[in-house]
C-alpha cells in the first residue's frame, strides 16, 4: 500500500506494568529503537527507529490488549483486508497526502485521521 516510507507496527500485550515497559525499552533500545512517549489511548507507548536525525523508518506502538486502541488497530486492519474499495480509497488518500505534504509528517498523519475514524 503506498505511503510515507515508515513502517507502523502495533503490539498488543496483556501486561504493561512499569517493569514490563522498562524491559521493553531496554530490549528495543539495543536494536536501535528510541522510546518517544506514552500516547495513552491514542497510540500506546511509542518507539521509533531512525536512519538519521530526519529519517524515521519505523513506528512501534505498544498497547494493552484490553484497551480500545488495540481493538481499533485490529478493526482498521481487518476492514482494509476485507474491503478492497475502502483499501483503494485509503491508498489514494495516502498518495494524495504524501504529495501534498512531502516534508510534513504531522499534516500527513492528521490528514488520514478523519478517514480512519470513520472506519473504526
Amino acid at each position: 500500500m503506498p505511503a510515507k516510507p515508515i513502517i507502523d507496527i502495533a503490539i498488543g500485550l496483556e501486561n504493561l506494568s512499569d517493569q514490563v515497559i522498562e524491559s521493553i525499552k531496554s530490549a528495543f533500545e539495543k536494536t536501535g529503537f528510541v522510546y518517544k512517549s506514552n500516547e495513552g489511548e491514542e497510540g500506546g507507548y511509542l518507539f521509533i527507529q531512525q536512519k538519521s536525525s530526519d529519517i524515521i523508518t519505523h513506528h512501534l506502538h505498544i498497547v494493552r490488549k484490553d484497551e480500545q486502541q488495540w481493538s481499533n488497530y485490529l478493526a482498521f486492519r481487518d476492514t482494509l483486508r476485507n474491503n478492497s474499495a475502502i483499501a483503494e480509497t485509503y491508498q489514494k488518500l495516502k498518495r494524495d497526502l504524501a504529495q501534498q505534504y512531502p516534508t510534513n509528517r504531522l499534516k500527513y498523519t492528521y490528514g488520514k485521521d478523519e478517514f480512519i475514524r470513520s472506519i473504526i
